[in-house]
């Protein structure tokens, strides 16, 4: 049987656990302002349509990889803009409103 101080603290581990489990769906990036966007993204055009690409994140620090392999590292100029600065001398990336959605500058865009 429970006490009350063990159920206090059954509780509370269960809730830092259920947190930690969840931190990778958030859609903020906690501290900052900057949407999450790590994980698995899709090439959808114009050429390589449906190809998997990939962002890893460490607050502001972002690394993409490309539905080809390609790397880049790269940052957020604000909460809606990232730079792939690895690619054509700073790949310049717009984030929809929504978060799930890139238009890159050379007319691509990915998507997830």
């Amino acid at each position: 049987m429970y006490t009350r101080l063990g159920l206090i603290l059954t509780l509370l581990c269960t809730s830092v656990a259920l947190a930690q489990e969840n931190f990778g769906t958030s859609t903020s990036n906690p501290g900052t302002s900057n949407p999450d966007l790590s994980g698995t993204w899709y090439m959808r055009g114009p050429i390589n349509v449906g190809m998997p690409c990939k962002i890893s994140q460490d607050g502001s620090t972002l690394n993409f990889v490309n539905e080809v392999g390609g790397k880049s590292a790269g940052k957020f100029v604000d909460s809606k803009t990232v730079i792939a600065t690895d690619w054509e001398n700073g790949l310049r990336g717009d984030i929809s409103e929504n978060g799930t959605r890139i238009d890159w500058a050379n007319n691509s865009w990915w998507t997830r």
